[in-house]
């Protein structure tokens, strides 16, 4: 009897578990996009022409799958236990470095020297470049190119074991003899990042406030313009952003990452009406 008990119990909560989701579209409303997502749209049951949409099925499934309710929710509790348990990401667009570090994955074939561009791409860009700085001298005007490194370039202490980069030359370096070869006006981030302080946000693919600073600094100067040092302004570190990777990861998730905010309040000026 027991027995038969457990049997209904297991039965009535994996049919509760189904029609959650699905009932709380009705209840509480259909789930938001997460991060840069874009959901399915509310399916027709005609097409453009006016005929009968033979995709509704299809379209049906597509839209109830994007917009259940507690989707985030759902998606974060699953990310979170593969992270935990099978130290993996649940999300295919993030790499679940170490130390809770998130990399962009799009990013792991130039770490791994692995897909780069040819030697005859990278003259092909350097070239195209070198016309467009002819031009902007020939306006008056000065012209500078940069590349701002990859996250996991600089910091790939951090990267998990996806692999052994290969012999090859990563797609930046290529260029950067191309660049080199036509004689482009260059500013190397890189470079300039290596021996600082980490400069990137932990959970997110971009630069935090002081990382945006340094590359200010750096173009700046190859420019022969002036700016202002916020590089070297005083600043409090606080945790008060919202990282693309984490939400990507764990959309219905709550931690904020550090970053920079300097003392001296950020203001602009018109240079002309």
């Amino acid at each position: 009897m027991k027995r038969k008990i457990a049997y209904y119990i297991f039965i009535a909560a994996f049919f509760a578990v189904c029609i959650i989701p699905s009932a709380g579209m009705l209840l509480f409303g259909e789930a938001e996009a997460a991060a840069n997502e874009i959901l399915a749209e509310r399916p027709s049951l005609y097409a453009e022409d006016g005929s009968f949409n033979q995709n509704i099925t299809d379209d049906l499934t597509s839209y109830i799958a994007d917009r259940f309710a507690f989707r985030q929710e759902f998606m974060t509790a699953y990310a979170k236990l593969q992270a935990a348990i099978f130290k993996e990401s649940a999300a295919e667009d993030v790499v679940l470095g170490k130390d809770g570090w998130l990399f962009y994955s799009d990013t792991a074939d130039d770490y791994l020297h692995r897909g780069t561009i040819s030697r005859r791409s990278a003259q092909g860009i350097g070239r195209t470049l070198a016309l467009m700085q002819q031009y902007a001298q020939e306006q008056g005007t000065k012209f500078v190119f940069t590349v701002a490194p990859n996250k996991n370039s600089l910091y790939p202490e951090y990267m998990p074991n996806v692999g052994k980069p290969a012999d090859a030359q990563k797609n930046l370096e290529l260029l950067e003899q191309s660049l080199k070869s036509h004689g482009v006006e260059y500013a190397d981030l890189t470079a300039a990042f290596k021996d600082q302080p980490v400069l990137y946000h932990r959970l997110d693919s971009h630069w935090n406030n002081r990382g945006a600073a340094l590359g200010l600094q750096c173009i700046t100067q190859k420019l022969g313009v002036s700016a202002y040092p916020w590089f070297d302004e005083s600043y409090q570190t606080v945790k008060n952003h919202k990282s693309d990777l984490y939400e990507m990861l764990f959309p219905a998730g709550k931690e904020l990452d550090e970053n920079v905010i300097f003392d001296r309040r950020f203001a602009f000026k018109y240079l002309q009406d």
